[in-house]
């Protein structure tokens, strides 16, 4: 299975592949064939780092992942600058597909690039969560951030992780008035 880079994920490395102009390895996917993945009664998510990939290889990455038994990708996305088209882009062409295939996905906002505040993808999140593809644990919209405090904001609040989560939450709810189940990762 791929990743956002365009490499595989499995056991053994690519066999190395004619590059192109910018000496990025040229690798091709295939369905990984799988023996029945075990059911653990637990979902299983893969992160998937959002980057520059293209329409056929976001379906190829959700059909990989569903013959590994994948529930859902969490979406690492740390960028919505308008300097960086590729990330909604990328987005589009993931929950085209997961609509399509049947599979699942949620943001995970990575708070260590260009997000230091829940308010600059509230917007994104919202124009996400009632998509048939959106990842929801006990009927709420499931998100995470990776170092949720990278901020040195406490939204008034006792710490910075807890701020994150009530501004995240308070935010939701103001723009559309639903629960949001909000999972703030806060990694030094």
């Amino acid at each position: 299975m791929s990743v956002g880079a365009g490499f595989p994920v499995t056991g053994t490395p690519p066999n190395p592949t004619p590059t192109t102009s910018t000496s990025v390895p040229v690798v091709t996917t295939t369905t990984t064939p799988t023996s029945n993945p075990v059911a653990t009664g637990k979902p299983v998510f893969f992160h998937y780092m959002i980057g520059t990939v293209f329409d056929e290889h976001c379906r190829q990455d959700i059909i990989d992942a569903k013959a590994l038994g994948v529930d859902a990708f969490a979406l690492n996305l740390n960028t919505l600058n308008p300097d960086k088209p590729w990330a909604p882009q990328t987005v589009e062409y993931l929950f085209k597909w997961a609509n399509e295939l049947g599979f699942k996905l949620f943001f995970s906002f990575d708070m260590t690039v260009d997000f230091n505040n829940p308010s600059q993808f509230t917007n994104f999140l919202l124009s996400y969560v009632s998509n048939g593809a959106y990842y929801t644990y006990k009927r709420l919209p499931f998100v995470s951030t990776f170092r949720g405090g990278a901020s040195q904001y406490t939204f008034g609040q006792g710490s910075v992780n807890d701020g994150c989560e009530c501004s995240m939450e308070r935010l939701i709810f103001e723009a559309q008035e639903i629960s949001v189940l909000v999972l703030w990762i806060l990694r030094t």
